[in-house]
């Protein structure tokens, strides 16, 4: 794998956001299930390279 594959990168933006957070229960499933269908549609329609700019983007806002 090339070291800017987004396949890669992926789980280490997650683990950033993971870091930073406290561990808790998923307080309202059915809005992270929401979440995961829309990462899933743009995976679909612009591609891993796009979804991961954006939880990096995402990752970064949480983080500020």
């Amino acid at each position: 794998m090339h070291p800017s594959d987004p396949d890669r990168d992926f789980p280490r933006a997650a683990e950033r956001v993971l870091a930073a957070a406290p561990a808790i229960d998923d307080v309202d499933p059915a809005e992270t299930g929401e979440w995961l269908d829309a990462l899933d549609a743009v995976v679909h329609a612009d591609g891993k390279e796009r979804a991961q700019y954006l939880f990096d983007r995402l990752a970064d806002h949480a983080l500020t």
